[in-house]
């Protein structure tokens, strides 16, 4: 008796292996699942991947999402990163007026900062602002931050 392996089972060992550094063994678990819904495991990929500064796997699962999901503006945003990160700067733009051009837009985040017995959420907009996404309520937090220290 046994049980059937599942995509979570499967996304595990993908977070294992990339967590400890074996980016091409994590890569192989998720290229030899033979369904698409593996790469949603693309995701700890990726976190693996920045940890180890290993942009060419990084560009490689980016754009493997992208095909995948076309209409997602986070994995567009992670691109424009990561060539911003390596001094392309002429991508990185591109892609961000590719996304503008698009109408896409990337889900807002939040932060939740708690003080004793008090607690503020922070949301963030992001908009398109010439070269960059510019996220004004993390610079904002940031300030504010800082004075109270």
């Amino acid at each position: 008796m046994g049980f059937n392996l599942g995509s979570k089972h499967f996304g595990c060992m993908v977070d294992i292996l990339s967590r400890s550094g074996h980016l091409d063994d994590a890569l192989r678990v998720i290229e030899q699942c033979h369904h698409n819904r593996m790469w949603s495991s693309g995701a700890l990929l990726l976190r693996g991947c920045k940890a180890r500064g290993d942009s060419i796997l990084t560009e490689h699962v980016t754009k493997k999402l992208l095909e995948l999901e076309p209409d997602n503006a986070s994995h567009y945003v992670l691109l424009s990163n990561l060539y911003a990160e390596t001094g392309r700067w002429l991508e990185a733009e591109e892609v961000l007026k590719w996304v503008k051009s698009k109408g896409l837009m990337k889900d807002a985040g939040w932060s939740l900062k708690m003080l004793e017995d008090s607690s503020e959420e922070y949301m963030s907009e992001w908009r398109f602002d010439g070269m960059c996404f510019v996220n004004q309520s993390i610079f904002t937090m940031e300030r504010r931050l800082c004075l109270e220290a």
